[in-house]
């Protein structure tokens, strides 16, 4: 008996989730050998890459606690995707060919798991980390197939540290000892977050955070910039800290609040029979702890690569302090308090949701619409979690929210933050903030109603639970649609409404007059 499972017996939490954890904590002791065997010595990568390589299959090893079938299926894709993109380039096909391999054989494998091996409820296995590695692995792919358009110019040698979206397309595969490390990378192994190879490349070199200095008296050159490979920028292991105190402050909370309001309450006789109210206010607060669990694992993640140095974006021009963002995948304070739906999705799973948007939402322009590519993109993601349908219907909910929101913000809420937030008597902003806290009040009813559907997952106890709630979400959302389609067809222009101005293009101020005149 491994030692989680003697924890699991003695304590009644989930072997599972104590393997999650315990991957977790353990990649801090290893981000931290990693900082003191190579920021004090020189070297090279390959070195560096092949301890990430170890560390990282042992640490996973671990996490399957010595199951030996669920430590191949993500071993196995790693070495399947690469293999599969080297026949590509030894046999000089297209590289696009290497792109749509990596997509049919990750997704494909990924959903084969599901259909196989997922359980009607929460079941932690080899699909959590398959799932991350299913994504990763169709980057590499599709980096792959980019890099064989043109060549693109490196930000490194612009004198920027930042990864962006113009680097990833790769000019040549990755070895296979490299992909094994990318892929494999014990801060992001197991739930995340996503980066591209390049960034996974560059902090292996020291690229990555060393060229922060002038370029034009370094002409990029990372020897030049003042900073050797083995050196970081300071605040990282500040950061560090405060990412595992966070993390473990939100998790402890959240494991108490799970005792308390679990959504599976409302699917009881005793939840409907509430009234409405108190319904609404459970349902808010089950919600909102359904998804804080999230938060409390993705914070605590932030903390080893703060320390290895492969979270480094950027350097504060003021402090010379290094900004540790750049796998960072919530924005706690952001999604805590919002006041749109807009500003929680941008918070919340920002890495996944910048995949998406690069390799999935932009690869679907052929379809000519940005609501099309939108609804296809949302509903990969859906599958992509899993086939209960409790996430489609969380995903649903989101987009449909967002249109409405979009529709609102449009037909009055615009106009009113504008008018709101220019005032400066008393009352003018004692309105501004009540208007602010309205908006907060919204932007989480709506997502922590979805959220219930995200944790519940079987489809009788959805509608078990949104019935006792008089699916008052959903319905709203059909209100907001109806009157913006009947004040669209009335032609009729709400006074919040901001009023389009006339640009002079190429007709100059004639061209601006006759329009004037045209809708007089």
């Amino acid at each position: 008996m491994y030692p989680v499972e003697e924890i699991s017996a003695a304590t009644g939490i989930g072997a599972g989730n104590l393997a999650l954890l315990s991957y977790l904590l353990l990649a801090y002791p290893i981000a931290i050998v990693y900082r003191i065997l190579f920021f004090s010595t020189s070297l090279g990568p390959d070195v560096r890459n092949f301890f990430v390589v170890v560390t990282g299959l042992l640490a996973a090893y671990w996490f399957h606690q010595g199951d030996w079938l669920e430590f191949v299926h993500p071993f196995a894709t790693t070495i399947g995707t690469w293999t599969l993109l080297k026949v590509v380039e030894l046999t000089g096909l297209p590289r696009s060919v290497g792109g749509s391999l990596g997509w049919i054989f990750n997704i494909g494998y990924l959903f084969v798991g599901y259909y196989y091996f997922a359980s009607d409820e929460y079941y932690i296995n080899w699909l959590m980390p398959q799932c991350v590695l299913c994504l990763r692995l169709i980057g590499l792919a599709m980096d792959f197939q980019d890099g064989g358009n043109k060549k693109k110019e490196s930000s490194a040698k612009k004198g920027t540290s930042a990864v962006t979206e113009s680097d990833h397309p790769l000019e040549n595969l990755p070895s296979l000892l490299r992909t094994i490390g990318f892929t494999y990378y014990f801060g992001g192994w197991l739930i995340g977050p996503q980066f591209p190879y390049v960034r996974y490349s560059r902090w292996l070199d020291g690229t990555l955070y060393t060229v922060t200095a002038d370029p034009k008296k370094t002409d990029g050159d990372p020897q030049k910039a003042g900073k050797s490979a083995s050196s970081l920028p300071p605040g990282s292991l500040a950061q560090a800290l405060y990412s595992f105190l966070l993390g473990v402050a939100y998790l402890a909370v959240c494991q108490v609040a799970a005792g308390y309001f679990p959504t599976s309450y409302m699917t009881t006789k005793e939840f409907v029979a509430l009234p409405f109210v108190r319904k609404f206010g459970y349902a808010w607060v089950a919600g909102k702890f359904a998804l804080e669990k999230y938060l409390g694992v993705w914070i605590l993640t932030e903390g080893p690569n703060a320390i290895t140095g492969i979270a480094f974006d950027g350097v504060d021009p003021k402090t010379g302090r290094g900004y540790w963002s750049g796998l960072r995948n919530i924005d706690p304070l952001k999604f805590e308090f919002p006041w749109s739906l807009q500003q929680i999705v941008e918070s919340f799973n920002i890495n996944t949701n910048n995949w998406s948007k690069i390799y999935v939402y932009k690869r679907l322009r052929f379809l000519g619409s940005k609501d099309l590519s939108g609804i296809a993109t949302v509903m990969f993601l859906a599958a992509w979690h899993g086939f209960h349908i409790g996430y489609f219907v969380t995903f649903a909910l989101e987009w449909f929210d967002m249109e409405a929101e979009r529709k609102i913000r449009k037909r009055l809420g615009e106009g009113i933050y504008e008018s709101l937030s220019k005032s400066t008597s008393f009352g003018g902003r004692l309105l501004f903030g009540l208007y602010r806290v309205l908006c907060f009040f919204l932007a989480t009813s709506v997502l922590y109603f979805g959220a219930v559907s995200f944790d519940l997952l079987q489809w009788h106890s959805i509608v078990a639970a949104l019935s006792a709630l008089l699916w008052w979400s959903p319905i709203a959302d059909a209100a907001v649609f109806a009157s913006d389609l009947l004040l669209s067809l009335l032609r009729i222009r709400l006074p919040t409404e901001k009023k389009k101005v006339q640009k002079i293009g190429e007709n100059g101020v004639a061209g601006a007059e006759h329009a004037k005149e045209k809708a007089n």
